[in-house]
């Protein structure tokens, strides 16, 4: 099976803005986003390789004309390229069902609002296995899975998971994963520089961040007493070390400054649950409540 999809926008956006000094500008934004993507998959019994190819390209001008003067004009032209290739096998082996994939990123941006040209480059393979250890009345499902990223910036990265379902009988399900996460900063937040002269403040990238690293935990219920009836509840619980967050550098009469930084150290944990009934077929209730909770431990 073949798959081809083309997409093309273009959004221009216009306004008035006025400074606290006064001063009146006439602000246009254009911008346009051209996307391509090529998939293939191919299907043999038990086996399933599908792939996918994209390329997307975003373009943003911005043009900020003062009124009766020169002095705050701002004219800008930024361009990113992002290129995809995802890979995945699936492979059904008796009580086993083992993935195997690839993904790799190229990403490239120039804009007068950074510090200097960004380049990135990452390759990311994964293997997983999803084995059927009981499938009776009584369910079990383990899910072993690690994937490493290959960071032109950041190095080598290896992220572990294990996730696991219990179906103690029909009505209930049980489960729970352990795994390391990574996420690399944005060219945004390690390149950006950002002037609002009409508010006052500006904002800097930090090419000094480093990448965050996280242990994450997650245990959830669902409960079906009736069918038309269905409970859930979820505990998560996030230990990150090196969360990025904006930060204050500076703060004066001219204005503010703000950067991203890394924290030592941080967590944030929460609880999930909904509700969901049908009383009668034309009639659908359902309430949801999240709690989260998060701490800066420096």
């Amino acid at each position: 099976t073949l798959s081809l999809r083309t997409e093309w926008v273009s959004r221009t956006l216009s306004g008035v803005d006025r400074s606290a000094a006064g001063a009146v500008f006439d602000r246009t934004q254009l911008g346009e986003q051209l996307q391509l993507a090529l998939g293939a998959e191919w299907r043999s019994g038990s086996t399933h390789l599908a792939t996918r190819l994209s390329y997307a390209l975003f373009r943003e001008q911005y043009l900020l004309d003062q009124r009766g003067g020169a002095t705050l004009d701002d004219d800008q032209d930024n361009r990113e390229n992002l290129g995809e290739l995802h890979v995945q096998l699936d492979q059904a082996l008796g009580d086993h069902r083992i993935t195997l994939g690839l993904d790799e990123l190229y990403q490239d941006l120039d804009s007068s609002r950074l510090l200097t040209f960004g380049h990135r480059f990452r390759a990311s393979p994964f293997l997983q296995d999803e084995w059927q250890v009981v499938d009776d009345d009584v369910g079990l499902v383990l899910v072993p899975g690690a994937r490493v990223d290959l960071d032109s910036q950041f190095g080598v990265q290896i992220s572990p998971r294990l996730a696991v379902r219990f179906d103690p009988f029909p009505q209930l399900v049980l489960r729970a994963s352990y795994g390391w996460g990574f996420r690399a900063p944005s060219f945004q937040e390690l390149l950006l520089r950002f002037e609002n002269p009409s508010v006052g403040y500006v904002v800097e990238g930090n090419p000094r961040l480093a990448a965050e690293s996280a242990l994450s935990l997650e245990v959830g219920l669902e409960w079906t007493p009736l069918a038309a009836l269905r409970l859930a509840a979820n505990f998560f619980r996030n230990d990150v070390d090196g969360m990025i967050v904006v930060v204050t550098v500076e703060d004066s009469p001219t204005g503010t400054l703000f950067s991203y930084a890394n924290l030592t150290s941080a967590y944030t944990q929460g609880l999930e649950a909904s509700v969901r009934a049908r009383p009668l077929p034309e009639l659908l209730l359902s309430a949801s409540y999240t709690f989260t909770d998060t701490w800066d431990q420096e």
